[in-house]
């Protein structure tokens, strides 16, 4: 029996290996030799500001809202921003806990409301579930972007919560939610992938995550080894594509790509 995999595949393959190759490597490294244990991501300013603001928050008495976005977890187009969002949602209810920030979560689909629910639970269980300390869950519309935008709207306009978190599955949906969270916030800080969404972040707020950085804002959060060795992984297969592509551009300019490439693209015809 004979299997046949196309370039894309192969590419794929040769990427996961390289993935796994690179955080065993690392986390070996971290946990054998002790070596990456002085290591930290690169700084994000708009989760330095969010701990500030934390801070200050715990000093006035104010609360928060976070939101993984108006994604769920049942759709390929949206279920990767959807667990980065709720991984942000986790780590920062943990910390606004810890300080005594009352949190108000809110979801857009009841799936994503239960793990919301869970994680807002766990971080009061952390915070030892002091008295009057206020860690609430809320599922505001079934799978209606528009309606779950216009229902954070009505959340925010709350006087108590001045501290805004919009970081997951958002389309253009994030400009009303955004809006009101510019207005009637003390902070904001908002973050997508998609293009739609991407595009309007620096109209909201000035502390935003973009693209790949809402993956990456769970392992600074909370840094976990795991966590902090697979951005190390991540990082050393992005260098060697770089290094792959700038390989590939001298040879372009020599005139040899296509005579070293093509025997490896092609897929036998039997």
């Amino acid at each position: 029996m004979a299997f046949r995999f196309g370039s894309a595949t192969i590419l794929a393959i040769l990427l996961l290996v390289l993935f796994a190759l690179f955080f065993f490597v690392f986390w070996f490294l971290w946990y054998r030799r002790g070596r990456l244990a002085e290591i930290s991501p690169r700084p994000l300013l708009p989760l330095e500001r969010l701990r500030a603001y934390l801070n200050r928050a715990a000093e006035m008495g104010e609360a928060v809202h976070l939101s993984p976005g108006a994604g769920v977890l049942h759709e390929r187009k949206s279920v990767a921003e959807t667990l980065a969002g709720l991984e942000v949602v986790a780590g920062v209810a943990r910390d606004a806990l810890a300080l005594g920030v009352p949190v108000h979560a809110t979801a857009d689909d009841a799936v994503v409301s239960l793990v919301n629910g869970n994680a807002v639970d766990r971080a009061h269980q952390l915070a030892g579930r002091p008295p009057g300390l206020a860690a609430e869950s809320t599922w505001v519309a079934q799978q209606n972007p528009i309606a779950y935008a216009a229902g954070v709207m009505d959340v925010l306009s709350e006087p108590a919560v001045q501290g805004n978190v919009l970081v997951g599955a958002w389309d253009e949906e994030l400009l009303l939610a955004g809006e009101v969270g510019a207005t009637e916030c003390k902070f904001q800080l908002a973050g997508a992938a998609r293009p739609a969404a991407a595009a309007l972040l620096p109209l909201i707020t000035e502390d935003y995550l973009l693209g790949e950085e809402i993956y990456a804002a769970g392992a600074y959060l909370d840094p976990r080894p795991g966590r902090v060795v697979s951005l190390l992984a991540q990082d050393g297969i992005r260098m060697i594509v770089l290094l792959l592509i700038v390989l590939g551009v001298i040879l372009a300019t020599a005139g040899v790509l296509d005579t070293i490439l093509l025997p490896l693209f092609q897929m036998p015809v039997r």
